[in-house]
C-alpha cells in the first residue's frame, strides 16, 4: 500500500506568536518559519547592515555621540533599530497568521533556526563579544551640579579607559569613590601639577583668578541665587552657583594636584562634597565624560551638550 504523506491541519495558520518569538531573536527568523524565504533574506541583510559595523567596532554609539548632532545622531540609530526590531517581529506575526499549514518546506526546520541562531552568534561564542556601546547613562538625585545639571536630569557621556584617557579641564566627569562605592558627578578642573585654590568664593588656578562675570539668577529645585559664568583659561565656560558668602567651602588654601591625581569641584559652589573637602581624586577612578542630558522634566532640557 502506498505511504500518504499527510498535512496538519492544512486550514490552521502557522503559530504567529512563535514567529514573532523566532524574528525577536533574530529579524528574519519568524518569517523563515512562516515560509517567506525572501522576505527571510531581507530581513537578515538588513539586520546584518546594523549588526556587523557594531561587532567589528566600525563604529559605536560613543563615536556617534562625539560628533557634531551626536546625541540627535546616536538617538536617531537608536530608534531606528528598535523600530526595525518591531517591525521584523509584527511583520513575522502577521504573515504567519496568514500563512496556512501545509507540509513544510527543506529551510523550515527547528534545527535550521537553531544553526542560523549559532551561525549568527557564533563570534560571541568564540570568544569575541560585541563590544560595548562605549557609553554610559546616569541620573541626578542631588543637587551638588546646579545649575548645568538639575536634580531628575539623566545624562549620558563616553566611557573612560584609563588613565591615558585625560579630560581637558572643564568636562564634567564621573567617578567611582573607594571607600563608598558610589559614584559621583563632578567637573574637572584641575589637572596634575595644577596649583587650585578658593579665595572668598573664587576659583584661582596656577596663580590667576579665573574670570567669572555675573549671568542672572538660578531658581529651580535644590538651590536658587545669583550665577556666575566661569572661563577657565583655555576658554571653556560654564555656569555656577554660589549664593553664601564666606561658606567654610569659599577659601580653601592652594594645594597643588599630584601626579596621577585631577581637582574636582561641583558647580553648586555651596553644595557639593568635592576635592575641596575629600582632595584630588586618582585618575583611574574616572569613569566617564559626560555630553548630553538625553531626558528631563524641562523637555527643552533634552539633548542638551554639556561639553
Amino acid at each position: 500500500m502506498e505511504a500518504v504523506q499527510v498535512s496538519p491541519r492544512p486550514g490552521a495558520p502557522r503559530h504567529w506568536w512563535l514567529a514573532g518569538i523566532l524574528s525577536l531573536l533574530l529579524p528574519g527568523l519568524g518569517q523563515l518559519y512562516a515560509g517567506h524565504w525572501r522576505r527571510a533574506v531581507g530581513f537578515f541583510i538588513v539586520n546584518a547592515l546594523i549588526d556587523f559595523p557594531f561587532l567589528l567596532g566600525l563604529w559605536s554609539y560613543a563615536a556617534l555621540l562625539d560628533r557634531p548632532g551626536g546625541f540627535w545622531l546616536a538617538a536617531t540609530v537608536g530608534i531606528g533599530v528598535v523600530l526595525f526590531r518591531i517591525v521584523a517581529i509584527v511583520d513575522a506575526a502577521f504573515v504567519a497568521s496568514h500563512t496556512p499549514r501545509g507540509l513544510l518546506a527543506p529551510y523550515q526546520r527547528w534545527y535550521l533556526y537553531v544553526a542560523i541562531l549559532f551561525a549568527w552568534n557564533a563570534p560571541g561564542l568564540a570568544g569575541m563579544s560585541y563590544p560595548d556601546s562605549g557609553t554610559e547613562s546616569y541620573s541626578i538625585p542631588g543637587g551638588s551640579m546646579i545649575p548645568t545639571l538639575q536634580i531628575g536630569d539623566y545624562v549620558i557621556g563616553i566611557q573612560l579607559s584609563g588613565t591615558n584617557d585625560l579630560p581637558k579641564r572643564g568636562a564634567i566627569v564621573t567617578h567611582i569613590d573607594a571607600a563608598s562605592g558610589d559614584t559621583y558627578i563632578r567637573r574637572l578642573i584641575g589637572l596634575p601639577g595644577d596649583t587650585v585654590e578658593m579665595r572668598d568664593g573664587r576659583l584661582i588656578l596656577n596663580g590667576m583668578p579665573v574670570a567669572a562675570e555675573p549671568v542672572g539668577t538660578f531658581r529651580g529645585a535644590g538651590g536658587s541665587g545669583p550665577m556666575l559664568q566661569e572661563t577657565l583659561p583655555q576658554g571653556t565656560r560654564y555656569n555656577v552657583l554660589d549664593v553664601q558668602n564666606g561658606s567654610a567651602l569659599d577659601t580653601v588654601p592652594a594645594a597643588t594636584v599630584p601626579p596621577g591625581y585631577v581637582f574636582l569641584l561641583g558647580d553648586n559652589r555651596d553644595n557639593s562634597r568635592d576635592s575641596r573637602v575629600n582632595g584630588p581624586v586618582p585618575i583611574e577612578s574616572l569613569e566617564a565624560i559626560i555630553l548630553y542630558v538625553y531626558w528631563s522634566s524641562d523637555l527643552g532640557r533634552i539633548g542638551l551638550r554639556l561639553d
